[in-house]
């Protein structure tokens, strides 16, 4: 499998291998590659030997010819996460939250998660959400909802790796953080346990700036109700040009 390389340095993470999405591993002496420039790697070649380090790809090239940029979106997305995209031109594992009725037996994954919040009747069927009212101001875009993708755990139980970058905002339609995002409801939290996280947004949103800030509060500023803005606390941290 091929990828093009979006940046032109490593971004080291401490991911448990092998990983639970696809990604690019190199040794020291091979690990500077530069932007645009296209490799070869197998996905299931990755192996813990305790100095390789990840770089960050923008898209898988399948065969040479898919330029999907949201391939195996089971490996980069949350199950029940919204994205926007062109309108009719979502990636695989993606689709539209326009209030339809899916079949529980079809989409275990994503019906656990969300359940019946949207609709349905808890048995054989459940609801997307229905964000097609918010999107009149969107023109040529539309929100979509990932049908399986990595599943959120509750709170700090989960293991799942973070390939977000730290500070990302994220739409979501559960109601509960992951390990490591939470929710914008605009908690005070610690800076001396979130100095990463408070270097990037420092006291937009409260806090003294000594030993305490706070989260962006979105509660009321979602497309749907039962949706969420979140906030990634565990990530990449973000390379300035």
């Amino acid at each position: 499998m091929s990828y093009m390389v979006q940046q032109n340095y490593c971004i080291y993470t401490d991911m448990t291998f092998p990983c639970s999405w696809e990604c690019m591993v190199y040794c020291p002496t091979q690990c500077i590659t530069p932007s645009g420039s296209t490799v070869e790697i197998d996905p299931g070649g990755c192996t813990e030997c305790g100095v390789c380090k990840t770089v960050f790809a923008v898209y898988a090239i399948i065969d040479g010819s898919d330029t999907d940029p949201a391939h195996e979106a089971a490996d980069y997305y949350l199950a029940a996460e919204i994205r926007l995209f062109p309108t009719g031109e979502q990636p695989s594992n993606f689709i539209a939250c326009d209030g339809s009725l899916m079949q529980i037996s079809s989409n275990n994954a994503l019906s656990s998660v969300i359940g019946c919040s949207f609709g349905g009747d808890g048995s054989s069927t459940f609801a997307m959400p229905d964000t097609r009212e918010a999107e009149n101001s969107l023109t040529g875009f539309s929100y979509y909802i990932c049908t399986s993708g990595v599943y959120p755990s509750h709170g700090d139980s989960g293991t799942e790796d973070s390939n977000y970058i730290l500070g990302t905002l994220i739409l979501v339609s559960f109601n509960y953080g992951t390990s490591f995002t939470w929710r914008c409801d605009g908690r005070s939290l610690s800076i001396s346990d979130n100095t990463a996280l408070f270097s990037l947004i420092g006291t937009s949103y409260g806090g003294d700036g000594v030993s305490s800030f706070a989260l962006p509060d979105h509660t009321d500023k979602v497309p749907a109700s039962g949706l969420y803005w979140h906030i990634v606390h565990t990530g990449l941290y973000p390379q300035r040009p």
